[in-house]
């Protein structure tokens, strides 16, 4: 665990990111879109844990 209980973030390209939110949306997992440029979620786990995904901004 990192400080405050956080962990290290890692960040996709646009293409990957959105294929990874169409399979959170398929498996009706819990998320909200923080922001479409650069796209931006967040997404609970089967333990309710919250990860936030990433696009790198170039």
């Amino acid at each position: 665990m990192g400080e405050k209980n956080r962990q290290r973030h890692v960040c996709f390209d646009h293409e990957c990111l959105e294929e990874v939110l169409l399979r959170v949306q398929s498996r009706r997992l819990r998320y909200k879109i923080r922001r479409d440029k650069p796209l931006n979620f967040l997404v609970k786990d089967l333990e309710e844990r919250v990860i936030e995904m990433a696009e790198v901004a170039n």
